[in-house]
């Protein structure tokens, strides 16, 4: 069986502008998520092809934006990785 890499990755800095809202990355976050790219294919080459999970968040989706792209891949968003329900309260 091949060798599989699970990576898990907190999304790049956020935008603070407005923190109640799914405002995505600010431009140092850009620029990390840039840098993962890099760093990523130094480790495992161009001809990676992992799966990208995200929680639907604007700026989970954007962190890992720039590398799969890179790769042809696409990164597919799940609920069940939000950072909390609806319904939840930060208590």
């Amino acid at each position: 069986m091949p060798q599989r890499n699970l990576i898990l990755l907190r999304h790049a800095h956020r935008s603070l502008k407005n923190p109640a809202a799914d405002n995505g990355l600010s431009g140092k976050g850009k620029k990390q998520a840039k840098r993962f790219r890099k760093d990523f294919l130094r480790e495992f080459g161009p001809d990676a092809r992992p799966r990208f999970l995200s929680s639907p968040k604007r700026r989970c989706v954007e962190t890992l934006a720039p590398l799969a792209k890179r790769l042809g891949r696409t990164v597919q968003t799940n609920a069940d990785l939000r950072e909390r329900d609806p319904d939840e309260t930060a208590l």
